[in-house]
């Protein structure tokens, strides 16, 4: 092309240049933008980055673009992100409030305040435009939130240690669960951040222990308070295994008790009783029984025996107590040779009076001359009595009173009738013993100690009607099982037939003791000023096969 030529076109393009850019002048600015964008071919389309929302005060709390508020004092919060490829930014009337548009981008904000009083939920929303007028869209959700977390607790109601883990469990429909607080009392004090789980110390005694707790959300919403009850027993039960020192070729007769002191969680009345025989390893007899007396059926000659008997109270802690019996190397009991061999007699009183028997009395914790004892006529027959049925409230001999006799066990079991009157009770609340009829053998009424009455003097085996596998010490109990308003009623367990079973004493020489006892604890009862009266009928005391 020559020079002439190439003018030529430069002044065509100009004076064209110069056309089109007239035109654009008369254009609005969305046409203008328009046609640009389509002559340079570089057209896009509006975005929003980093959407935020910023509470700025404290009863506002933001989770993602979601602002919970509470409307009990003035806030306020912002809105915003970024923009790109836009030319102004415009939002939404809310709370009362239209934020003017934001021109200054691509970072735009707009505010907006919170009044008292008000409950308004809602959207806001944000809208990026270009100058084609193609849109991008932001939405944040305000809400009202006045409610605390509804939660729960839970701990084990029975424990052994003073570390207790607990569960905890809330949920709050509005912002989220912030804090809890636990308190062993009901006002709450200390917060800390809300966990699962948390390790609770108990203070103080073994019994029962209150635990609360109180739940808070982002916003200072606080739920009810949850409560739980927990159980703290550090002390094991004692568990006292009864089983014949020595015996015979053959089953061999074993019996335990449990006692738990107060205050207790309660025993789980599921018993594991292993034998050992000889040294040798333990072996499992009853894995879990609810036995408490049954008979070990596989004993052989010439081999020591010891049984051990575990029981666990609801709070786990464990309690064992063994027995040991030697079975003897022969099946043959020959005829008695003893020189100082001497029968059982005058069971049945038959001669009016205590012949045979020693009468026994004392007082109890150095006051009180003792009860009384002798023999009756009582339905048509002679009986031998034991304590007062005739002194009236306030003069009634405080201690104990009874009869021994020492016999030889000839034969293995010893039957005998008893018949208990009471205005009292055998124990009271706080497990003090009161009137007791007591039978022991080779144990006097001052060797009986409160850790054997408390053992043996149990509900369950008051007043036995069956066979008592008897051991040295205390063989069992009779009394009154009341409570407080029972006292001053007069309470008749009617007769009853008991037989021992003495195989651990055959060929030996015993001493039997029936007791009455009558205990006061308190100062103006001492020295025979005791009140509500308890006497014992015995009789027919006979030893059989």
């Amino acid at each position: 092309m020559n020079v002439r030529l190439r003018e030529y076109t430069r002044l065509f393009l100009a004076v064209l240049g110069g056309t089109l850019l007239v035109l654009l002048v008369g254009l609005t600015v969305h046409d203008r933008g328009l046609m640009a964008a389509e002559l340079t071919g570089a057209r896009s389309t509006p975005r929003i980055e980093a959407p935020y929302i910023q509470e700025n005060y404290a009863n506002l709390h933001a989770v993602g673009l979601n602002l919970f508020y509470s409307n009990t004092a003035f806030a306020a919060f912002s809105i915003g992100g970024n923009a790109y490829d836009a030319a102004t930014v415009t939002f939404s009337t809310a709370l009362g409030q239209a934020p003017p548009a934001d021109v200054a981008l691509p970072p735009f904000a707009a505010a907006y305040d919170v009044a008292i009083g008000i409950t308004e939920t809602g959207v806001i929303t944000a809208t990026a435009f270009d100058i084609t007028g193609s849109t991008a869209i932001q939405t944040y959700t305000y809400v009202l939130d006045g409610e605390g977390p509804v939660g729960a607790l839970q701990a084990p109601e029975f424990v052994s240690e003073t570390a207790v883990l607990v569960q905890l469990q809330a949920v709050d429909a509005g912002c989220g669960v912030a804090d809890m607080c636990l308190s062993a009392v009901p006002t709450c004090t200390t917060w800390e951040p809300f966990a699962a789980t948390r390790v609770w110390m108990l203070a103080g005694a073994d019994g029962v222990r209150q635990l609360y707790v109180r739940y808070r959300d982002f916003l200072g919403n606080v739920s009810g308070q949850e409560q739980v009850e927990i159980f703290l027993d550090r002390a094991a039960p004692v568990v006292t295994a009864t089983a014949p020192a020595k015996t015979f070729p053959g089953p061999i007769a074993v019996s335990w008790q449990t006692v738990d002191a107060a205050p207790s969680s309660g025993i789980v009345p599921t018993y594991t009783v292993a034998v050992q025989e000889s040294g040798g390893a333990w072996h499992s007899w009853l894995p879990a029984t609810t036995l408490t007396r049954t008979t070990f059926a596989s004993a052989t000659p010439g081999n020591t025996y010891v049984f051990s008997v575990t029981v666990h109270d609801e709070a786990g802690n464990l309690g064992t107590g063994t027995a040991t019996t030697i079975v003897e190397n022969y099946e043959v009991f020959l005829p008695l040779l003893i020189h100082s061999y001497a029968p059982l007699s005058n069971g049945d009183f038959g001669t009016g009076t205590l012949t045979h028997w020693n009468p026994w009395q004392g007082g109890f914790g150095g006051a009180g001359s003792g009860l009384p004892q002798s023999v009756v006529v009582y339905e048509n027959n002679s009986r031998a009595l034991l304590g007062d049925r005739i002194s009236a409230n306030g003069a009634i001999p405080v201690g104990y009173g009874g009869i021994a006799q020492t016999f030889t066990v000839e034969r293995r079991y010893l039957e005998m009738r008893y018949r208990i009157f009471s205005y009292d009770v055998f124990q009271g609340s706080t497990g003090s013993f009161f009137d007791t009829f007591e039978v022991s053998l080779d144990a006097s009424p001052e060797e009986i100690t409160y850790l054997e009455l408390a053992a043996v003097c149990v509900p369950a085996d008051l007043n036995p009607d069956d066979t008592v596998v008897a051991d040295t010490g205390l063989v069992f109990c009779g009394g009154r099982d009341g409570v407080s308003a029972d006292l001053g009623t007069l309470w008749d367990s009617g007769w009853i037939t008991v037989t021992l079973d003495l195989e651990s004493f055959l060929g030996d020489s015993v001493t039997l003791y029936l007791t009455a006892w009558g205990r006061e604890y308190e100062a103006p009862f001492y020295d025979d000023h005791g009140w509500y009266s308890t006497w014992v009928y015995v009789d027919d005391l006979v030893l059989k096969d």
